[in-house]
């Protein structure tokens, strides 16, 4: 597994990579173009975890993060590209600086992929429903007498008349 220092030579191109290119360029259309490069990942049948190394670790999920590494560094001028791919030993003190801020713009260009994925993820939870007022009542006497019973010292002058009291209120919000 390559770490962020590493340019990788990948030799399969994913029909997505034209188009992460393009996203990972600043813009106007810099959203819709992120759109349309999550839509093709998608198709090509990426997940979210493929994002992260300690999520995903099989050979599918490293290509494309290979492939998304390279296709961020591909949208950089050609001056930038080539700081990347020098080796870390052969570069000035203010290079390795240059290069480390570049590492850090790969990570956070990754993470804004990642995120627009996760935004474009259909809602399978779907909206909850409201609770009623008898469940927000019932709910709310059982917790309070749950916290009655387990208290050390409660502050009720007479527990057991409270929560026979309570209990009541329960059988009647339940007809």
């Amino acid at each position: 597994m390559p770490t962020n220092n590493e340019v990788v030579e990948v030799n399969e191109v994913p029909e997505w990579k034209p188009l992460a290119i393009k996203a990972s360029k600043a813009g106007d259309n810099a959203k819709k173009a992120m759109d349309i490069a999550i839509d093709a990942m998608k198709a090509e049948g990426v997940t979210l975890n493929m994002f992260r190394a300690n999520e995903d670790k099989s050979d599918k999920a490293v290509k494309f993060r290979n492939h998304l590494k390279a296709a961020i560094i591909e949208s950089w001028p050609k001056s930038k590209q080539d700081l990347v791919k020098l080796p870390p030993g052969s570069l000035s003190p203010s290079q390795k600086l240059e290069r480390g801020d570049q590492q850090r713009q790969i990570s956070s260009r990754i993470k804004d992929f990642r995120n627009s994925f996760e935004r474009r993820m259909p809602n399978n939870k779907g909206p909850k429903p409201p609770s009623t007022d008898k469940k927000f009542v019932y709910t709310r006497i059982d917790q309070m007498l749950n916290r009655l019973r387990n208290a050390e010292e409660p502050r009720v002058k007479d527990l057991e008349k409270f929560i026979e009291l309570m209990e009541e209120a329960k059988k009647l919000m339940l007809n």
